[in-house]
């Protein structure tokens, strides 16, 4: 289901590291709501960016060539697999733009490169 507390989550992920930077840690710290997100509601997830230690948080399934968060949540990249796919390894800050789609996925509407 779309519920904010999962958008609030994924916001968490992207922004937890370790005292040393040098890998990440996943905490929730707080459920604030469990309202279903309307489907035209955005959401920002860093997906690379080198100086908070964030290195790999978008992977592509070798056969399917599917996108994914962290080997959870599929991405339907729409026209942006390509540039997804040169960012994520080429680029030290790429944040992601989204918004739920249908079964559980998330539509990349925009790509931000820093």
């Amino acid at each position: 289901m779309k519920y904010l507390a999962l958008l609030l989550l994924l916001c968490t992920f992207s922004s937890c590291e370790d005292e040393d930077g040098s890998s990440l840690k996943y905490l929730l710290q707080e459920i604030v709501s469990r309202e279903q997100a309307s489907t035209e509601t955005t959401f920002n997830l860093r997906l690379r960016s080198i100086t908070r230690g964030i290195d790999q948080v978008v992977f592509q399934d070798a056969a399917s060539k599917a996108f994914n968060i962290l080997e959870e949540k599929d991405i339907n990249c729409q026209d942006l697999c390509d540039e997804l796919s040169t960012t994520r390894n080429n680029q030290n800050e790429v944040t992601g733009v989204f918004r739920h789609g249908q079964a559980g996925e998330i539509l990349l509407e925009q790509l931000i490169i820093k």
